[in-house]
């Protein structure tokens, strides 16, 4: 009997084992809801209605809270928005995305926050066991800068027992459209910036998407602000379900216009995930050219260049050993752009006639760093208004980016003239760049430098001029690849223009024809260039005569024999 009941012991413990928790934060559940928001009231109160740049730690959760795998019984709170959890906080206003800071914390709005006079932040302990709700409250708060002094901000941060889920609540909020302090970190931190879960809008809080990038922000002013009663909730998967689908497609979905060099990119939509199948067509269900390839990365790079002008189809379906695969995986498609190889010269871009960020058709970005920050059009700080080519810089990482020209139909019997303007945004910051031409729109083909400049500091543009001539005929790029130092500034190109370089003689200038005793004109000119030798007497033919300095004077009036 003994061995039985240690047998149905042990059957119970592995069963619970089989069906706990275990998942990083960028694996978690995410759903968005409206309904009703409760205020707390009779709670700990942290701190006074002076609380600005406040940690309040090691306060006791009053049970174990399970979060990125780690039990947890203490978090920490601090007054931008955001907790932490165990018994130590940093203060931040980039608490997700930040290279230093503490790890394994939750935001709802993070961001340089302080109390307003009436504000007040608590917490406290609601339920009974196992249901038991943790709750974090920030009652009329606001964002720092002076310009914001009237908006009104009132949420919570929720941890519940039952399930471990993270919920943030949003009261009524009132928001100031000011030009600063316009986005705020909503999401989840695991044991690093690279591990991260968060939430993305410009527009509409109800309808965020996740965060492609650990600084993804949510947008905030008079008329875009979370409503009140909605809720965000985190919730690790379920050991034994499949993942959810997955999201964030690159192209998006309906795309056009698409390099045929693009790859293909897409983020997990929560749940545990060992790897994706991939399904990539010109026909749909998408199968003749990828079908159901396994891959545990979230990028792929066809093996060739796409076609023009085609339609493409792709799903993903992410898949984990115990629940199998995701169901109701989307099929996206887009298109690619019709060829813009340039033909026909001159070629100039000014960047003017698209809308930023969005590059003009047939240019391309690689982003051979991997950071957040591609070459894109910026409306603004332009030599020709109003657009300008822009990469920003990384704080941590060296800039390692290239902005390709359209495919240029070159002839080797030609030599081409190539111009372009470039500017730093600081004499402080130094940015380099270089420019080189290849036959292949990648970084590894780009290896012809025509330019070099290490040490930009103009925030004037200033002009580069370059002759150019092609090894062999056929279709050439032209890369501007940004290589600037970690946290360096913005690096600028404009006004680029590629035409066949011709030799030409300038025209004289300042002619004057002066009547001389009403017999004669003198004809005068400057010459464009320094004064060419005279011919030898022998290649004159007789009857001519050479004038080095180049004055002629000769009677106007010439008899001439009709008859003769």
């Amino acid at each position: 009997m003994k061995t039985s009941l240690n047998k149905l012991v042990l059957l119970l413990i592995f069963s619970v084992m089989a069906f706990a928790v275990f998942a990083e934060v960028d694996e978690y559940n995410f759903i968005g809801a409206v309904g009703t928001y409760t205020e707390i009231t009779g709670g700990t109160i942290l701190g006074t209605n002076a609380n600005d740049n406040e940690n309040f730690n090691a306060i006791d959760l009053g049970f174990t809270f399970t979060y990125n795998d780690v039990e947890y019984t203490q978090v920490s709170v601090q007054t931008n928005g955001f907790l932490a959890m165990g018994p130590e906080v940093v203060t931040s206003n980039l608490a997700i995305s930040a290279a230093t800071g503490t790890n394994n914390i939750v935001a709802a709005m993070n961001r340089d926050l302080k109390s307003r006079d009436n504000g007040e932040l608590m917490y406290l302990l609601s339920g009974t066991a196992p249901n038991r709700v943790f709750t974090v409250q920030w009652k009329n708060y606001r964002r720092s800068p002076t310009s914001c002094a009237n908006d009104i901000l009132s949420f919570q941060i929720q941890l519940h027992e039952d399930g471990n889920k993270v919920v943030f609540a949003y009261g009524g909020n009132t928001a100031m459209t000011v030009s600063t302090a316009q986005s705020v970190q909503v999401g989840l931190r695991g044991d690093s910036n690279l591990d991260f879960n968060n939430r993305s809008t410009t527009e509409d809080w109800t309808a965020t998407t996740a965060g492609t990038a650990n600084n993804a922000s949510c947008r905030i002013n008079a008329d875009i602000y979370p409503p009140e009663g909605l809720t965000f909730t985190f919730a690790p998967p379920a050991q034994g379900t499949p993942p959810s689908p997955a999201v964030n497609p690159i192209p998006a979905l309906n795309a056009t216009n698409i390099a045929i060099n693009t790859n293909l990119s897409w983020s997990t939509g929560g749940g545990t995930v060992d790897g994706y199948k991939l399904y990539f067509g010109t026909n749909t269900p998408p199968t003749n050219l990828v079908n159901g390839t396994v891959m545990t990365e979230t990028v792929y790079d066809p093996a060739s260049d796409l076609n023009y002008s085609t339609v493409y189809y792709w799903r993903v379906v992410p898949f984990n050993a115990d629940g199998g695969d995701a169901e109701n995986c989307p099929i996206w498609q887009f298109t690619t752009l019709a060829d813009p190889t340039v033909n026909t010269f001159p070629y100039v871009q000014n960047f003017d006639d698209v809308t930023a960020p969005a590059l003009p058709l047939g240019w391309s970005a690689i982003n051979a760093n991997n950071d957040a920050y591609a070459w894109e059009t910026y409306a603004g700080s332009a030599d020709t208004a109003p657009n300008a080519a822009r990469i920003r810089y990384s704080t941590t990482q060296a800039m390692n980016d290239w902005l390709l020209t359209p495919p240029l139909n070159l002839d080797a019997e030609n030599t081409y003239l190539i111009r372009f303007s470039y500017r730093a945004n600081s004499e402080s910051f130094p940015e380099a760049l270089s420019v080189y031409t290849g036959t292949a729109p990648t970084a590894a083909a780009l290896t012809n430098q025509i330019f070099t400049n290490t040490n930009i500091t103009n925030t004037a543009y200033q002009q580069a001029q370059i002759f150019f001539t092609p090894a062999t005929s056929g279709t050439h790029y032209i890369g501007f690849h940004g290589h600037s130092p970690a946290n360096m500034f913005y690096l600028y190109v404009d006004s680029f223009s590629i035409m066949e370089s011709t030799d030409s003689m300038d025209p004289p200038t300042q002619l004057t024809a002066t009547a001389v005793n009403n017999s004669y004109v003198a004809l005068d000119w400057l010459a464009p260039g320094d004064t060419p030798p005279p011919p030898p007497p022998t290649e004159i033919d007789e009857g001519f005569e050479s004038y080095p300095d180049f004055a002629l004077t000769f009677d106007p009036w010439v008899l001439v024999d009709v008859d003769g």
